[in-house]
This record gives structure tokens, sequence and C-alpha cells, in this order.
């Protein structure tokens, strides 16, 4: 809670979730990566949308909506974030280099 009342969420999670992801992308697949990534970031997005629709100020509810924030931020930063980038490097220097 204290790192998104500082605005710290996602200068801390995107370097560390990079950082990790870096060392598995060749070991998971590029597209495997990619495809938990967009599952990861659709479930913490269905979470955050009931939260909101049914929340109504429950503790339980609202405690799901900060788990569902941190959730698309990991599912993101570590197994989207990364293989997209790897993607586009490998293809435009297979390009380059015809």
């Amino acid at each position: 809670m204290l790192l998104i009342a500082m605005g710290l969420t996602d200068p801390v999670a995107a370097p560390l979730g990079n950082f990790f992801a870096g060392f598995f992308v060749d070991r998971l697949g590029r597209i495997k990566m990619i495809l938990i990534g967009l599952v990861t970031c659709i479930v913490a997005l269905v979470i955050q949308s009931v939260v909101v629709l049914r929340g109504n100020g429950n503790v339980v509810a609202s405690s799901f909506g900060v788990f569902s924030f941190f959730l698309f931020f990991i599912g993101f930063c570590t197994f989207y974030d990364v293989p997209c980038w790897a993607c586009t490097s490998i293809d435009s220097v297979s390009i380059t280099y015809r």
C-alpha cells in the first residue's frame, strides 16, 4: 500500500520484473510468456472490474482490488514486456541483414 501511495509501483516492479524475465525468455519461449502475460493482465482487469462494480466499501473487496493492481503489474512487467521487446529486436535484426 505504501508503494502505491508513494507512486513507486511502476519504477519498482518494472525493472525487477524485466530483470527476472530476461533470464527466462529463452527457457520458456516468447509466445508462451506473452500468452501468460496477457491472461494474467486480463484476469487482473476482470478482478478490478468486479471490485469496482460490487465493492461498495467492503474491506475484502478493496484488498482484492489492490491485489489485482499488483497482479497486473507483475503480469505485464514480467511476462509481457520483455518478450515483446525481444521479438521486436530479433525481427528488426533479421530484416536488416537480409
